[in-house]
């Protein structure tokens, strides 16, 4: 097999780690990004541009600054961006203006729990087995002396702890009517939530869950009750509807579509009937509260329970803190 005759890279005319998103801070709930940006220019033993080998990209990573070693556990280096706002704001993207044609970009990730700032660099292996790193440092000084020095200090915060009374549930007729004889609806009571600022922070699609999925209550606990609110709910703007399973509603079936969802807000739908009898074991069993599991835009956890108003109150939610 004919080996490969490409040479290493003389030398990285740049080498440098900057700061990709708006902030090096991040939440230290192990979700929350930070994005850091590699500039690399690599040049041969004559001055041209030189692009990096496959097997010097894949060896690029990030180290911490002070002693060179690997990250610890508690900080995740990824290449994939996993969709939570950066911290507090939106992306800003590296400065690349100017930059020679051959400059190589290259993004990384950064999520952790820690409780401490970390400092940490770029690493990269040459095809000859030279480590370089953005701290002045090499493996072997004689073949590269030390030139680069960049660095960014990444520093976790601790999630808020928000009082209830920064939780809004907010109910809006979205089908029916309440009948005095015949009460059938449908209320949505929009979850959402504002910050110390009194900004409204979103949740996040596809992060809730509610446990159980629903809760039930008639009127009055007898046999011949067939007036009954039940409960379920919907994930930040989505369409799919959830309800508990294990609730006996006789022959109605719960609609699976949840109407006019809210981008940001949790669904907690509550359905109105007159026309289903009681049942015991739902009755009694599944009476609430539901634990409301959701995470936020920065991917911060918030758990609440959502319960009827009272036992004599069935067409009201009140909210607590889990």
């Amino acid at each position: 097999m004919q080996k490969d005759s490409r040479q290493s890279f003389e030398e990285l005319a740049d080498f440098d780690l900057e700061l990709g998103s708006a902030t090096s801070s991040l939440y230290r709930n192990g979700r929350q990004q930070v994005k850091l940006t590699v500039k690399i220019r690599a040049i041969d033993v004559n001055g041209n541009d030189l692009a990096l080998s496959d097997a010097e990209r894949k060896s690029l990573h990030l180290v911490q600054y002070k002693g060179s070693a690997e990250l610890p556990q508690e900080w995740v280096s990824s290449t994939t961006y996993d969709g939570y706002e950066y911290f507090p704001a939106s992306e800003r993207r590296a400065a690349r203006d100017g930059a020679p044609r051959d400059t190589e970009y290259f993004d990384f990730y950064v999520s952790s729990t820690a409780s401490s700032p970390m400092q940490v660099a770029a690493q990269i292996t040459r095809d000859d087995g030279v480590i370089i790193r953005t701290n002045g440092t090499t493996s072997h000084p004689d073949k590269y002396p030390h030139k680069h020095d960049s660095s960014v200090t990444l520093t976790p915060v601790t999630p808020p702890n928000y009082p209830l009374d920064h939780y809004h549930l907010v109910k809006e007729r979205v089908q029916g009517d309440a009948g005095e004889w015949n009460p059938t609806f449908i209320d949505n009571h929009y979850l959402s939530l504002n910050d110390n600022r009194g900004q409204v922070i979103d949740f996040r699609a596809a992060g809730m869950t509610m446990n159980p999925a629903g809760m039930v209550q008639w009127h009055d606990k007898v046999v011949t009750e067939t007036h009954v609110s039940y409960v379920g709910y919907g994930q930040p703007g989505e369409a799919q509807a959830y309800f508990n399973p294990e609730i006996y509603l006789e022959n109605h079936t719960p609609d699976p579509t949840v109407l006019r969802p809210k981008p940001g807000q949790c669904t907690i739908i509550l359905v109105a009937r007159a026309d289903i009898r009681y049942h015991n074991d739902s009755a009694n069993r599944h009476n609430g509260p539901c634990l409301i599991h959701v995470e936020d835009v920065y991917g911060n956890e918030h758990k609440l329970r959502v319960t009827f108003a009272s036992t004599t109150n069935r067409f009201d939610l009140t909210l607590s803190k889990a």
